[in-house]
């Protein structure tokens, strides 16, 4: 095959899946009369002109063509029971206009693990044309296309529609090894890095919605821990100017997307926790997590600031630096006794980027962060 030939198909691919992510649904394009956000998207896409100059007849025939597609391809698996490795489509009502014109659609996504403690499942969005993967994403059977693991995030477990399937158990292994693992980064101002670009906002848009939802289904698990733990609920009650700010909840921070204008900010009065067993802090560890509450970039120097929400273990785990899918080495740790470490690094990689994503892995004493910019 032709360069020219695969550099077409790339384009037409690309197109397809900008259309697919932020073209408004039939009944949303073909209202009566538009409101402000179809009239802007009118403005910018001849796609959706095209549609609503169609008469009934041609619509009803798209539409027809569209639904005996859909009973072929997507048809929903046994049961409902949400299970690791099954594929899940969201609900509808969860896709909504965009400040600029974009219709968000709600994409197709594959469960990866349950959040302990919420309804919440971390999972991975999928696209199903493999003509837009790159280094990094996972090929699944040809109906699911293949996983994005670069794009992970949390959703509460009410936004999930319909099973349609699982995936086969290597499979879903192999997803979990790689939302870990360094990736070479798409060449900028390619098509890939377009794609891959607009895939974390459409994920980042169907995350934020549960965020608070899933916050006070974490601090309702946190009360658990205060009843296992006398004493402990009495000092965080007392902890004075100890403001918790986060419109992305904590299990979010650790487990998928981190937007770095969200700030957890803990005031010096906060006071000394009780005298607790082994077994207790053992226990406070496991449900009392880090997450990164500053990651920025002055010139060449890249700063992470990591915080335990209650306390740092003391033996600190190993940690790695992935920036754009290359691992970053040298960096300098800080610990600053309180319950933070500061993590610099100076790399040319790192020059005058712009955060876009920060994600937070643990595996036991290791844990993973990956920045894209």
């Amino acid at each position: 095959m032709s360069t020219y030939t695969e550099t077409l198909k790339l384009k037409l691919a690309w197109q397809a899946a900008f259309e697919l992510r932020t073209c408004p649904d039939s009944d949303t394009l073909h209202v009566s009369e538009p409101d402000e956000h179809l009239k802007k998207h009118l403005a910018i896409c001849h796609v959706c002109r095209e549609k609503r100059e169609m008469n009934t007849n041609e619509r009803n025939a798209w539409k027809f063509m569209k639904d005996k597609f859909a009973d072929i391809t997507m048809k929903p698996g046994a049961g409902t029971e949400k299970q690791p490795g099954q594929i899940w489509t969201l609900k509808r009502e969860l896709g909504a206009w965009r400040e600029d014109g974009r219709f968000i659609k709600p994409p197709t996504v594959l469960l990866l693990e349950k959040i302990e403690g919420t309804s919440g499942w971390r999972v991975v969005q999928l696209y199903h044309d493999r003509l837009m993967m790159g280094d990094g994403d996972v090929a699944l059977d040809e109906r699911y296309g293949f996983a994005e693991t670069w794009n992970c995030y949390s959703l509460k477990g009410d936004r999930l529609d319909k099973c349609l399937g699982t995936v086969k158990t290597e499979q879903l292994q192999q997803v979990l090894s790689a939302s870990v693992t360094a990736f070479e980064p798409a060449p900028a101002g390619s098509i890939l890095s377009f794609f891959r670009t607009m895939e974390i906002e459409v994920g980042s848009f169907m995350a934020v919605p549960a965020v608070a939802e899933l916050m006070e289904e974490w601090e309702g698990a946190k009360e658990e821990v205060f009843e296992l733990v006398p004493g402990l609920k009495l000092a965080l009650d007392g902890a004075k100017g100890f403001v918790m700010d986060i419109a992305a909840d904590t299990l979010d921070l650790l487990r998928s997307t981190f937007r770095p204008s969200l700030v957890l900010r803990g005031a010096a009065t906060k006071p000394a926790l009780p005298k607790l067993s082994d077994e207790q802090k053992k226990l406070i560890q496991e449900h009392c997590p880090v997450v990164p509450i500053e990651v920025k970039i002055l010139e060449d120097t890249l700063m992470v600031t990591l915080k335990w929400i209650i306390g740092k273990p003391v033996d600190l785990p190993i940690f790695r630096i992935i920036l754009n899918g290359a691992e970053l080495s040298g960096y300098e740790l800080n610990d600053t006794g309180r319950n933070m470490v500061i993590i610099t690094c100076n790399n040319d990689l790192i020059s005058n980027k712009s955060i876009q994503n920060v994600q937070l892995a643990e595996c036991g004493k290791n844990i993973t962060i990956t920045i894209y910019c």
